[in-house]
């Protein structure tokens, strides 16, 4: 418990908070997911997104909810809908932001095969750009123009 609260005492103190910690009972995420003090990634994107087209994905929207936990739909141009729900990850220690997509539980066994290894920015508070990996690699940076790998959303009010 001291090496708990020593850790907690220690991030703090480098502007890191544990914005958010959800155990595996709740169904949320078994770690810690860590946003910049003042500005918490892990809470801003937090509400229901509409995806704009991209990769075959004629419009879809997604939510994220404060407990770790996304659902998006989306049509895709040949008509069929298609739906996705599991959990995701932040980690915004490191630039750009870092977010799993995972289908059912991030980090169990094979789920390296079902996440979308992404990095986020917000262009504005309505405004979020995910940019997902062909790969088990999170990209390194941006595309300068929109390409398949990138959905943009607008926040739904």
């Amino acid at each position: 418990m001291k090496k708990f609260l020593f850790i907690i005492i220690v991030l703090s103190a480098m502007g890191l908070c544990p914005a958010v910690l959800f155990s595996g009972e709740t169904g949320g995420i078994d770690g810690v997911l860590l946003a910049q003090a003042g500005s918490s990634v892990a809470e801003k994107i937090i509400g229901e997104w509409e995806m704009a087209p991209y990769n075959g994905v004629v419009s879809g929207k997604i939510t994220f909810s404060k407990n770790g936990t996304y659902e998006s739909s989306e049509k895709h141009t040949d008509g069929i809908g298609v739906g996705k729900k599991g959990q995701y990850k932040i980690d915004a220690s490191v630039t750009p932001v870092r977010i799993d997509l995972c289908l059912d539980k991030c980090g169990a066994p094979g789920s390296e095969w079902t996440t979308l290894f992404s990095i986020l920015r917000f262009h504005s508070n309505d405004e979020l750009e995910i940019r997902m990996s062909p790969d088990s690699n999170h990209p390194k940076e941006f595309a300068k123009k929109g390409d398949d790998y990138t959905m943009m959303l607008k926040r739904l009010k």
